[in-house]
């Protein structure tokens, strides 16, 4: 049997990200080597959210890119601010379901497990304080 390739061209383009051009949607990323992933997220807020530039906390670059500003798009890493670049060159891309399940792990690990992993994302993980799988 023939396979017959799509008359759009676009199927090409789909995996592909350009390094500089971030998208909004959810990604898991790690702080430090060997910690567990975190989630991180690229949005664009409500236009009457930004009254003022220097409230993002890095430099503003007003260039355009797929549509939309690079400065208008916000981003956070285990919620808290990031600047959206990092979190997309760093990140692997995830559904909203992992995303909301990872912030569900990570909010019981912090009231329940202290010495879980993903209640301290910015240590290593250590396997002797893991319970074992058997």
């Amino acid at each position: 049997m023939q396979h017959r390739l799509p008359a759009d061209q676009s199927w090409r383009l789909r995996g592909t990200r350009l390094a500089d051009v971030p998208e909004p949607g959810f990604y898991r990323l790690k702080l430090v080597r060997g910690g567990p992933f975190v989630p991180a997220r690229i949005y664009v807020p409500c236009p009457f959210e930004i009254e003022d530039e220097s409230q993002l906390g890095w430099p503003v670059e007003r260039r355009h890119c797929a549509g939309m500003q690079r400065w208008s798009l916000r981003a956070t890493i285990n919620d808290e601010d990031a600047d959206p670049l990092d979190v997309w060159q760093r990140g692997n891309r995830i559904s909203a379901i992992d995303y909301h399940k990872m912030i569900a792990v990570r909010d019981r690990a912090v009231a329940h497990e202290p010495y879980a992993p993903e209640a301290n994302p910015r240590g290593k993980v250590n396997l002797a304080r893991q319970p074992s799988l058997f």
